[in-house]
């Protein structure tokens, strides 16, 4: 897990009402405005796993988002995206080679085929990955060499309006009580998904899709102001973000009880 410097992100301990604590409670509130998502898993042909290295000074990319933009030398493998379980789209690259399989689709009709599932989905539903910033990064550059500047530019705007990274260092700060970091998958799904489960080692793109749903709707539902006596939020987080984040004078938008 790799640090973030402090000074360059707000401090989750600010209560409510503060200027820095403002930005804070916009990366979490954002998921309460929605209860739909767009999950995609961009796949390229580079071997280097993490860009990021140790000490390296981290600041918002073009996209907004934290995180290792893509490497000028990349080129998309494989795109995925799903919105719900009956809903996953899985597409090879013409061309391109991966875990064993060959041939595929012209990329062109791969990313018109992707914006057609993001320009059809619900306005303010939030569109979300792993590493936005660098998997936006990719398919906004191949977009630019398939010479669709206009879904280009409607796909930048959709992202920087309606994306939500799941790396992001300052929820997972916020939702795991220790400074903002970079979390891994591994400890995203620790403070997102029910006590005990593991998510599996090897996971094919629709999977992967699958499990950021999963992960996204998580921390939505672990970061909403509910109350814990009615048992609708059973997450051993919420207590750490009631206590860090002044809503002890909020009623449970469900049942109207107060929190305790």
């Amino acid at each position: 897990m790799l640090p973030v410097r402090e000074s360059s992100l707000p401090s989750k301990r600010l209560r409510r009402g503060s200027g820095p604590h403002r930005a804070l409670l916009h990366h979490v509130e954002a998921l309460h405005r929605t209860d739909a998502f767009v999950a995609f898993r961009a796949l390229s042909n580079s071997t280097t796993t993490s860009p990021v290295n140790q000490g390296d000074a981290i600041t918002p990319g073009s996209f907004g988002f934290y995180g290792p933009p893509n490497q000028v030398e990349e080129s998309l493998v494989q795109l995925a995206w799903a919105t719900s379980a009956d809903d996953i789209t899985e597409r090879y690259i013409a061309g391109a080679i991966c875990e064993g399989e060959r041939g595929g689709q012209m990329i062109q009709d791969v990313l018109v085929e992707f914006m057609d599932c993001l320009l059809s989905t619900p306005k303010d539903s939030r569109v979300v990955t792993y590493q936005m910033e660098h998997a936006a990064g990719l398919i906004s550059r191949e977009m630019h060499k398939s010479g669709l500047q206009y879904l280009r530019q409607k796909f930048e705007s959709i992202i920087r309006a309606r994306g939500h990274c799941l790396m992001d260092p300052i929820i997972h700060g916020y939702m795991s009580d220790s400074p903002p970091s970079y979390p891994s998958l591994e400890e995203i799904a620790d403070v997102a998904l029910p006590l005990g489960e593991r998510i599996p080692k090897f996971l094919r793109g629709g999977e992967e899709c699958l499990l950021y749903l999963r992960l996204a709707r998580g921390l939505r539902a672990a970061t909403l102001p509910e109350c814990t006596r009615s048992g609708h939020l059973p997450m051993r987080t919420m207590g750490l973000a009631m206590r860090d984040n002044g809503w002890f004078d909020y009623k449970c938008e469900r049942c109207g009880v107060d929190l305790p």
